[in-house]
């Protein structure tokens, strides 16, 4: 089954008219945008270096903080672990209970 949208739009053809200002209107706006002014923002870049140096110093100061808070968390669960077994193993409550003098 043939589609009658599908033979108007194999025969239809479209031939834009050139305006006859076209290319004076062209040329208008491309000296219009030569002449304008252009606003350039400039990045500080005096201030790079103290931010730089800003965020290094947070970051190294987050890290120490991490890694101290991670040792001494392991450090205290290890003491712990250590306690909890010698409250329990017989031998090592033995050993540290007598203290031997001759």
């Amino acid at each position: 089954m043939k589609d009658p949208l599908q033979d108007l739009l194999q025969r239809w053809r479209h031939e834009p008219q050139a305006s006859p200002d076209f290319q004076a209107g062209v040329w208008a706006r491309i000296g219009q945008a030569d002449a304008a002014p252009r606003k350039v923002t400039v990045f500080p870049f005096r201030l790079i270096l103290p931010l730089a140096a800003s965020l290094t110093l947070i970051a190294s100061v987050a890290a120490g903080v991490s890694t101290g808070l991670s040792v001494a968390r392991s450090q205290t669960a290890d003491r712990m672990a250590a306690n909890y077994a010698r409250s329990i193993d017989p031998l090592l409550k033995a050993s540290n209970d007598h203290v031997h003098q001759p």
